[in-house]
């Protein structure tokens, strides 16, 4: 079957399908209702729920008002969205992905891009297979401090990036979970993004885990969990940059970093991807970006298991896809994305 054209639109609103109605997908759902939202052209049109437990209960309705509209993708699909939200279980991501780009539309999926090497790779297939974009919605790379930070290590004011290091506060999973869907893989996708970098090699011991990477520009990423409140430190040729959880970043000087106020969270995820559809252009997390940052934390549950053993993080941003179409790019110890940004 042919795919459908990409639904591109210039003009007007874009459909919003939103896919799952679990603890992710409330959370998105509380997103899309926002008159932010609505301010960047966007509009909510349906919420599908995929789980088949749920098509005997009542359609469940938001305090906002929306309601789950079915629990069938085709006829989701049917509606015929711009945009789909994959905020289901990365086991189902695959197969919800191919669905709705052949169908023609855009999808936005919550982290993480997949759970293995192999569904990574078909998903790189599917987005260069396919008419629409694909992006995953990482979070901590939108953080107003981050971004200060990414923007601190780019215009190489202060020379160069030597080392980041964040801990993490407790989380209620210490198991391998916590690498692959909670906020240590957030913390490895913002770390790529500010030392501009991907993962060579990594050693990591736990839980509570602690993984310590050396990256392709020569800049080490030190990420560790439950260590107390969250903090990132930014060592620099020039100086230290800190941030707390939810504070600005400050050099060690005590100027405090600023810049244009951007959009956080869901939100700055959301702008972005709409801003990607509209001009064409490649979204920030794309599946390439999104597959490095998997295969951080891949490489980091390998060594967790192997007792700390260093291993080498797997170039799974510059492969070919899964319909045997070589990526662009050489695959080399360190290498740096060249398709789209980390």
């Amino acid at each position: 079957m042919r795919p459908a054209m990409p639904r591109n639109m210039d003009q007007g609103p874009l459909d919003i399908t939103l896919i799952g109605s679990g603890p992710r997908g409330m959370a998105w759902l509380s997103t899309l209702v926002a008159p932010e939202v609505a301010a960047l052209g966007l509009r909510l049109a349906a919420v599908c729920d995929l789980n088949p437990a749920a098509a005997a209960e009542p359609l469940l309705v938001h305090p906002s008002g929306i309601c789950i509209t079915g629990h069938d993708l085709t006829d989701a699909l049917a509606r015929h969205p711009t945009i789909v939200i994959d905020a289901t279980s990365p086991v189902t991501r695959l197969a919800v992905t191919r669905a709705a780009m052949q169908s023609g539309a855009h999808v936005l999926c919550d982290p993480p891009l997949a759970l293995d090497e192999a569904t990574a790779l078909a998903l790189i297939g599917a987005a260069a297979r396919g008419p629409g974009r694909l992006a995953v919605a990482y979070l901590a790379r939108r953080r107003a401090a981050l971004l200060q930070m990414r923007d601190l290590v780019a215009s190489k004011r202060l020379g160069q990036a030597l080392a980041l290091d964040a801990d993490l506060p407790l989380c209620a999973e210490f198991s391998s979970q916590a690498l692959l869907r909670g906020p240590m893989v957030d913390a490895f996708d913002a770390g790529r993004a500010i030392l501009g970098a991907d993962g060579a090699t990594v050693s990591c011991l736990g839980p509570p885990f602690r993984a310590a990477f050396e990256m392709g520009n020569s800049a080490k990423l030190t990420i560790a969990l439950g260590q107390g409140p969250e903090c990132w430190r930014l060592e620099m040729e020039g100086g230290v940059v800190t941030c707390g959880g939810s504070g600005p970043a400050i050099q060690q000087d005590g100027t405090v970093l600023d810049g244009p106020p951007q959009a956080e969270g869901q939100l700055g995820a959301l702008t972005d991807f709409a801003q990607a559809i509209r001009t064409g252009r490649v979204p920030q997390c794309g599946p390439r970006s999104a597959a490095s940052s998997l295969a951080m934390a891949l490489a980091a549950l390998a060594s967790a298991r192997r007792g700390g053993k260093t291993e080498t993080v797997m170039h799974l941003g510059l492969m070919g896809d899964a319909s045997g179409t070589p990526g662009p790019g050489t695959v080399r110890a360190g290498a740096q994305i060249t398709t789209e940004a980390p």
